[in-house]
């Protein structure tokens, strides 16, 4: 019967080292996940981005810029996957929901993009990170897609004028056709 015991305290002691391994796993995958989102933070701020979490927030031509780091929500102890969106929230839509500019995030966008659309091969970008690995690449990419890609892009829709004239063109970077229709015509009356 000693040899149970023995088992049973054992198999507790390793189950133990085994949760603060995957503890330790977890918290070594938020401070890498910190530290990268602290270095998008330097960059954005040099543009005049304020950080509130993981969201971004740039004031442009009485409209909103919003850049915000998303979460999978199948992330685990072992990896951590992510992605940008960026996005622009006219106070003009805003106002007729009653919408709190200095709260907006990425989903309140009229204009919404993810990152990934503006690699040499558009695609739907998660960098992922997982024990081990080096953050490097990661940052680099990032960096560079904001810093000349994201960024810019912001800067050029940002106006309901640029909006008004993007919508005309049939584009509607992630809305709907209808929600597009809507807030053209919302938009052409007002400015």
């Amino acid at each position: 019967m000693g040899w149970i015991a023995d088992w049973q305290l054992l198999s507790h002691i390793v189950e133990k080292r085994t949760l603060q391994g995957v503890v330790m796993t977890a918290e070594a995958l938020e401070g890498r996940f910190a530290a990268i989102v602290q270095v998008a933070a330097d960059l954005l701020k040099a543009h005049g981005f304020r950080k509130r979490g993981r969201t971004f927030r740039r004031p442009a031509h009485g409209n909103l810029e919003v850049i915000e780091f998303q979460r999978s929500h199948g992330n685990s102890a072992a990896t951590l996957r992510f992605t940008l969106n960026i996005g622009v929230v006219s106070a003009h839509l805003a106002g007729e929901r009653e919408l709190d500019l200095s709260k907006a995030g990425s989903a309140d966008a009229h204009l919404r993009r993810r990152i990934g659309d503006f690699l040499p091969v558009p695609d739907d970008k998660w960098w992922e990170l997982s024990t081990g690995g080096s953050d490097d690449t990661v940052i680099a990419e990032i960096t560079s897609l904001l810093a000349h890609h994201a960024v810019p892009y912001l800067s050029d829709h940002s106006s309901d004028t640029a909006l008004v004239r993007l919508w005309e063109s049939g584009q509607s970077p992630g809305i709907t056709k209808g929600l597009r229709e809507r807030y053209l015509s919302s938009l052409r009356f007002a400015t």
